[in-house]
């Protein structure tokens, strides 16, 4: 028999015994554990408490006193129970098994010392066991193992054994807490637990929750008198925020000395530990739950640092008061945070409903209460939200429906009670548990759960908390904000902020703006899910309050104009950019560029243009969209720049925008698609001229849709040729008109690109495959009839015989564009040929091209072999008679601002201008710098060799001397020291040896130029200047006086280096220019000039009318 062999021992051999026991303990546990429930009770019923022997024989019961009496012997002799432990763990997570392991387990607890084993035990495999099957079948079982001793598991001394269980088994919250926190998963930032941290938590729960039990805090109901025990009491919650953050699973020892009431206070580090996790747990899809536990967790601190500071003998009945109070709190946050889910919708029901009656009736006693007892009620509230928060965050879908029906209204009511509290803590887990409530049936599916007719009840009520800016209103902004989301299809809730918006109080315009911000940011779909006829209403009120001062830094502030459809607010902020009103057109101006950075597409910036088109047709026309002046600025009308309106105003913002463009080669090219389309649009060519560089990185494309459109283009000739200026005012004027802008509209386009685009010699959009300037002259034909470049077509524009002057003027600027190289031969050989046949037109487009070119190249335009050439043929129009012609003069013109561009390219160049080497020309070029020929043509009294073609005239002379005046004036500051030297180190010995008494004069009003123009340059022959203007005072012809007394007049106003040399002849020129002035002899004009510098000399108001003299332009 199986019975009489488990009792019978095998012999003294310990081996053989070891291995008998072991395979009689296996099958022992087999017959235990495969009985029947009711078998196993009643076999254990007939046992009784501590069986020595079957009576009966039978299998099951010998079996069960075998077991007895094997965990008994392991008991008295301390040795370790796992072998009969961890089957007992593994077998309890098996549904057919776990009621026989637990009605084997309460058995075996009846007695003192086996629960004692068991438990200890217990606590060993899972402080010691590193197996996660071992540890989540541990975590149920114990779980299971609470729940079951709460419930008349002990028979006989049931609340003595319950609590020797929570005592022993309380010590593994430490290494379950380690668990906890050990066992999350970060997925898309969020934490979330495997299923051993949950069981690990869930377990911790059970075991704190169980501590909050009635008999368990009274079982020890002796005062806290010693002083050792208490200030152990107080150490143990005196964890530091540092010592925390060093180890967050950091946890304090069980003392056995602690009484069993205390129990839940020691291990309140803890439970703070665990809310921290399960709220980070919470975060990504029970953000309810998630505010529920940070409120639990900032509770648990904040009694904690108040309890930690208790010391005398009052401080330890405080700290009773704490415990019961952590206790009393725990035992309903325990329940509601365990992961269980309950089991019936009216399990739920009752749970809610006695949360809601406690919140009512707190609610109500604040309300008729004493005040002085406000405070501790609004704590008293602050906890029943919290649990309602914990209950309804992680309520089922299906329950948490049944729950809305019954009990949603009375939930909404009671909620909206507690926000007229000045708690910003109570007021933000109401709003957040309303907005659980009244919108989501379902957190994932996003449901709303109160039907329109209660959100239209609880919508006044809202409302109403906007009078103020507090924290009642942030929090109800966000509820409202989501109100309006909901509701977005019809809208009601947006009218009514919009209501607000428009006519409320500045508070509530105010926290209607924020709604508007909330609503805007805070849901990405709700630009799709709100009408454009909404989304227009809240554009008009927005902008409005561009035109209340007190709202301005609001509406900025929220940047909610990007958000908007560019068509609602583009044009009107535009207008408003030119508001009378400073702070207005500055905060227009600036959401104006937040919309152009957000929306940088081509249909945003065709808006622009045409909005600024719009207003530079009518300025004055009143603002729209529901913007009035008197909103704005009261009657100021839009700003002007003179008669036309300063548009700059709004493209300057341009450059800060292009910078967010990435794909700026399309934004590009729709722009000079629609600039093509539309050539006379000079606001959108203004807005082009803005992007100059982001056109240079994108210089390939422009240069080719240039050439392709110019090559589209053809010049009706006969047309042109025959249009008068009458028949331009008649029939055919919008016809010229078109071809006029269609022509120049290339050219236009062509000259925002920056100087460096054309230096490419190497392109072949723009300069083809141009001839050298050896061979440009064979084949001048074929190159002004090459259309597969932009080179020879701006030649054709600009030196072509029929050609718009507008459109011949800008061809030939953008010629002094291209690389000197390319132009200077070609401009040779047309001014030749212009010369030649006194084309006055084709002259004055070769010489601006080679002016522009100077301009922007200088010196390396100016060292061109071919610039040799170009100056032949100025000495010859410059001896050209201008009798009965309009057009030589300012051809002469030119040719003088050619000259002096030449000099200023000279003086600009360190080393003498010289051609390349063996190239014809480069030894005469090197010798005859520009300069020096005209200071020697203005000197000289007879005709030299060398200068046979302009001669020695007087009016070749008097060219000269303007060349120097021109280059006085246009020199860079720079150059001015070394132009000063080179002229007047020549001109003021020569001036007293020119015997011509037009020349003379002439030379005089350089002097003056120098002086005026080129300032602190001329100091080193100030004196000079001055001795030489006084001797031509007294000595002089009429115009040789005037002049000199204008150069007396620059001295006088010059710096006060130059004022300090003359001032030792002040005194002679007030005797000379006295006697002048009162000289019958003299001039009107020179009595009066006269007369006013000697007012200058004899007046302590230096200068005061020194503003009147400029010089000759």
């Amino acid at each position: 028999m199986f019975g009489e062999a488990i009792w019978e021992s095998p012999g003294d051999d310990g081996v053989l015994r070891s291995s008998f026991s072991s395979s009689s303990l296996g099958q022992v546990m087999h017959t235990i554990l495969s009985s029947r429930p009711r078998h196993l009770k009643a076999a254990i019923a007939e046992l009784g408490p501590s069986p020595s022997k079957s009576a009966s024989g039978a299998l099951l019961d010998e079996s069960l006193c075998f077991l007895w009496r094997h965990v008994e012997d392991a008991a008295k002799k301390e040795e370790p129970l796992d072998h009969v432990l961890v089957p007992l763990i593994e077998r309890s997570k098996e549904p057919k098994g776990s009621k026989q392991v637990f009605i084997l387990i309460g058995w075996l607890c009846r007695n003192e010392l086996l629960l004692q084993a068991i438990l200890i035990n217990l606590i060993e495999i899972i402080t010691t066991k590193a197996d996660h099957f071992t540890a989540f079948g541990w975590c149920t079982f114990v779980k299971s193992l609470v729940e079951l001793s709460s419930d008349r598991f002990f028979e006989g001394e049931e609340e003595r054994h319950h609590l020797t269980l929570l005592k022993i088994l309380c010590r593994s919250i430490p290494r379950l807490l380690v668990i906890t926190c050990e066992g999350s998963t970060l997925v898309d930032g969020f934490e979330l637990p495997t299923r051993l941290a949950v069981a690990a938590a869930d377990c911790t729960l059970v075991l704190t929750e169980a501590l909050t039990k009635k008999e368990f805090m009274s079982s020890s109901q002796k005062p806290l008198t010693d002083s050792k025990k208490k200030n152990e009491l107080i150490k143990m919650i005196s964890l530091s925020d540092n010592e925390k953050e060093r180890n967050q699973t950091q946890v304090t020892d069980t003392s056995d000395d602690i009484g069993s009431e205390f129990l839940l206070w020691h291990y309140l580090n803890e439970l703070v530990i665990l809310v921290e996790k399960l709220e980070a747990w919470s975060r990504k899809s029970l953000p309810l739950q998630e505010k529920g536990l940070k409120q639990v967790r900032k509770w648990l601190l904040e009694i904690k640092e108040y309890y930690s500071f208790v010391q005398d003998e009052a401080g330890g009945e405080s700290l009773r008061n704490g415990v019961l109070l952590l206790s009393s709190c725990w035992k309903h946050y325990g329940m509601l945070l365990r992961f269980e889910k309950y089991k019936s919708s009216q399990d739920c029901l009752q749970v809610l409903d006695q949360y809601l009656s406690a919140l009512e009736f707190y609610t109500q006693h604040d309300a008729d209460g004493d005040p002085m007892k406000v405070t501790s009620s609004i704590e008293t509230r602050k906890f029943f939200l919290n649990c309602i928060a914990l209950f309804w965050g992680k309520l089922p879908a299906e329950q948490r429906k049944t729950a809305t029906s019954e009990t949603g209204i009375k939930l909404v009511n009671a909620l909206l009670s507690q926000l007229k509290c000045d708690r910003e803590d109570l007021v933000e887990i109401s709003v957040s548990i309303m907005r659980e409530v009244i919108f989501r049936t379902d957190f994932q599916s996003g449901g709303c759960a109160v039907d329109t007719h209660q959100l239209q009840h609880i919508l006044p009520t809202l409302l109403s908390f906007l009078d103020e800016r507090d924290s009642t209103a942030k929090a109800v902004i966000l509820l409202l904000a989501e109100f309006c989301y909901v509701r977005s299809r019809d809208g009601p809730g947006i009218m009514e902020i919009l209501k607000l918006l428009a006519s409320g109080s500045h508070n509530q315009k105010k926290n209607a703006v924020d709604v508007i911000v909330e609503l805007v940011h805070g849901y990405s779909d709700a630009k799709n899910k709100i009408s454009p006829a909404l989304w227009q209403d809240i554009a008009k009120h927005l902008l409005e309050c561009l035109g209340d001062e007190e709202l301005i830094d609001n509406v900025l502030a929220s940047n909610l104009f990007p958000c908007l459809d560019p068509s609602f607010v583009l044009p009107q902020l535009i207008h408003l950019s030119y508001s009378g009103n400073e702070k207005v057109s500055f905060s227009s101006a600036t959401a104006l560029s937040s919309v152009l950075s957000h929306h940088n597409d081509f249909s945003v910036i065709e808006m622009l243009v045409d909005s600024l088109s719009d207003l530079m047709k009518n300025p004055d026309f009143s603002l729209k969209a529901g913007t009035s002046e008197k909103n704005i600025e009261g009657k100021s009308p839009l700003l002007q720049s003179g008669p036309k309106l300063d548009i700059d105003r709004v493209l300057k913002l341009t450059p800060g925008w292009s910078e967010s463009v990435k794909k700026i080669d399309i934004l590009i090219d729709q722009l000079i698609e629609k600039m093509f389309l539309n050539p006379s649009n000079h606001v959108l060519l203004r807005f082009m001229s803005y992007l100059s560089e982001r056109l240079a990185e994108a210089g390939d494309l422009v240069l080719h849709r240039v050439l392709v459109h110019m090559q589209g283009q053809d010049m009706d000739e006969s047309w042109v040729s025959d249009r008068s200026k009458e028949s331009f005012e008649s029939d055919n004027a919008i016809r010229l008109k078109s071809s006029v802008f269609s022509r120049l509209c290339p050219l236009l386009i062509l000259r925002l690109l920056p100087l460096k685009i054309f230096d490419n010699l190497g392109s072949s959009t723009l300069y083809g495959v141009f001839p050298n300037e050896e061979n440009w002259k064979a084949q001048k034909d074929a190159c002004m009839s090459n259309r597969e470049s932009i080179a020879p077509l701006l030649i054709n524009r600009a030196f072509g015989l029929f050609e718009y002057e507008d459109v011949r003027k800008l061809a030939a600027e953008l010629c002094g564009r291209l690389h000197p190289q390319v132009l200077i031969p070609i401009v040779a050989y047309h001014i030749r040929s212009a010369s030649e046949s006194r084309d006055a037109l084709k002259l004055k487009a070769c010489l601006f091209a080679v002016c522009t070119s100077l301009v922007g190249r200088g010196a390396e335009t100016a060292s061109h072999p071919s610039m040799a050439e170009i100056r032949q043929v100025i000495d010859s129009v410059l001896s050209w008679p201008s009798v009965g012609s309009d057009e030589v003069p300012k051809a002469q013109h030119g040719c003088v601002d050619c000259l002096a561009l030449m000099i200023c390219a000279e003086v600009q160049s360190p080393e003498p201008l010289r051609g390349p080497r063996n190239h014809p020309g480069s030894d005469a070029l090197a010798g005859s710098a520009v300069l020096t020929r005209v200071m020697q043509r203005l000197a000289s009294e007879s005709p030299s060799p060398d200068h046979h073609e302009l001669g020695s005239s007087p009016a070749s002379r008097l060219f000269m001397a303007s060349v120097l005046i021109s280059a006085c004036q246009k020199v860079a500051s720079s150059e001015r020291s070394e132009l000063a030297r080179r002229i007047l180190s020549a001109l003021i010995p020569s001036i007293e040896s020119i015997a011509d008494s037009e020349v003379r004069p002439a030379c005089l009003q350089v002097l003056f130029s120098a002086v005026y123009h080129l300032k602190s340059s001329v100091l080193q022959y100030s004196m000079d200047l001055f001795k030489l203007s006084i001797k031509a005072l007294k000595k002089g012809s009429e115009k040789e006086k005037i002049a000199a007394a204008k150069l007396l007049v620059a001295l006088m106003a010059s710096e006060d280096g130059i004022v300090e040399r003359i001032s030792t002849g002040l005194i002679e020129a007030k005797s000379t220019l006295a006697s002048i002035s009162m000289a019958d002899s003299s001039s009107r004009e020179l009595r009066q000039l006269c007369e006013k510098l000697l007012a200058c000399l004899t007046s302590p108001l230096e200068g005061l009318m020194l503003g009147a003299y400029r010089p000759a332009t």
